[in-house]
Formats: structure tokens, C-alpha cells, sequence
């Protein structure tokens, strides 16, 4: 018998282990219709293998998964080397080309705003390049931003073109802020920076 008061050596107090459980998230389905959008559903696919933690060979097994009807269909039809050739050969499939071409034409048109800051102006573009052509090179990137952007920030970016969009994003808002600041400053009022037809006279001699 044990003495009243003593511990018993081989009995132990039962201990409270807490488990966090983490649920993934589950893509939703592709069916390969007309009216899907082909390059938001691999979008919100790469943002849920994200979350779940999924390198690119395990994005390549699981995509099998939400792919139904018509778009499963082609999938199993093709043997998939990466999930880079997936990608690519999925959009070149399904992508509506109608949505690429007004993509195009609004960059081919887009200038910055009046109001619009450096930033917004930058992800705006970055949309549109996406949509254009996901593979668009950084070259024709920084050619659209160029063409785009307020005449003040061009006039101190040109003599030192950025070679990336994250170097035009760099350098533009730092000159935005430059301007800014002269503002505040000097009390110097804001405007386009353009020159109108109407503020320009011709002297020519008597």
C-alpha cells in the first residue's frame, strides 16, 4: 500500500498538448467553357498552392484535380514535363484572345493621370501587361511606361532610361516626390507640366 500523502512513481498527471490544424484551401474548377477566364483561374490556382505550400511539381500533380469536362480531357491527353510548359500551353488553349486584345489597346492608349501617383499608375500598367502577354518582355514594359507617364517625370527619366519596371517605379517616384516637395515648399503651382500651344509666342524681327 502506498502511505497516505506519498506520490506514486509510475502514475503521472495527464498533460494538455494544444495541435493547430491547418485546412488547405482547395482550388476551384476549370471546365474549359467558353465563358471562363482562363487567366484568372490559373491566377486564384497559383495564389491557393501558395497557401497550401506547393512547389511547382506538386502545382503540375494537383492541377489534375480542379481540371473537369472538356479541360480534364485535354490535360490526360498530354504527357507534362513542368508546370512553366503547363502554364504556358494551358493559355494558349483556353485564354480568351478578345480579352488580350483590349488589354492591348488600353495600354497602347494609357497615359497617367492628372491626379494619379507614380504607384498607382505602375500596378495599373502591371494589370495590363499581364493581360496583354504574360510574357511580355521587360524592354516593351518599360517602353509602354515611358510613352505613359506624365511629361515632367519622362523629362527627368529620359536621360537615364531605367533598364526594369521595378527601377522606372524606383526613379519616377522619386522625381514625383522631388516635384512634390518644390510644391509644398515654394508654393509653386501644380500643373501638367505641359506647355500649351497658347503660353508659347514667336518673336520674329522687324
Amino acid at each position: 500500500m502506498t502511505a497516505p500523502g506519498s506520490s506514486c512513481p509510475n502514475m503521472t498527471s495527464p498533460s494538455t498538448t494544444q495541435v493547430t490544424v491547418l485546412t488547405s484551401k482547395t482550388p476551384v474548377d476549370f471546365h474549359g467553357n467558353t465563358y471562363e477566364d482562363a487567366d484568372d483561374w490559373l491566377e486564384e490556382f497559383e495564389r491557393t498552392a501558395n497557401v497550401n505550400g506547393w512547389n511547382a511539381a506538386q502545382k503540375l500533380g494537383y492541377v489534375y484535380f480542379p481540371l473537369q469536362d472538356g479541360a480534364r480531357t485535354w490535360f490526360t491527353n498530354r504527357v507534362w514535363s513542368t508546370w512553366d510548359e503547363f502554364r504556358r500551353k494551358f493559355l494558349d488553349t483556353f485564354a480568351n484572345t478578345e480579352r488580350r486584345e483590349h488589354a492591348q489597346r488600353l495600354l497602347e492608349s494609357r497615359i497617367q493621370k492628372p491626379n494619379e501617383s507614380v504607384a498607382m499608375f505602375v500596378e495599373d500598367m502591371a494589370r495590363l501587361f499581364h493581360r496583354a502577354d504574360p510574357d511580355m518582355s521587360e524592354n516593351r514594359k518599360i517602353s509602354h511606361l515611358m510613352r505613359g507617364v506624365k511629361e515632367q517625370l519622362f523629362a527627368g527619366l529620359v536621360w537615364n532610361p531605367p533598364s526594369s519596371v521595378d527601377e522606372f517605379s524606383k526613379e519616377a517616384t522619386a522625381i514625383e516626390r522631388a516635384l512634390q516637395l518644390r510644391y509644398r515648399q515654394y508654393d509653386r503651382p501644380n500643373n501638367s507640366g505641359q506647355i500649351s500651344a497658347t503660353a508659347v509666342t514667336t518673336v520674329t524681327p522687324d
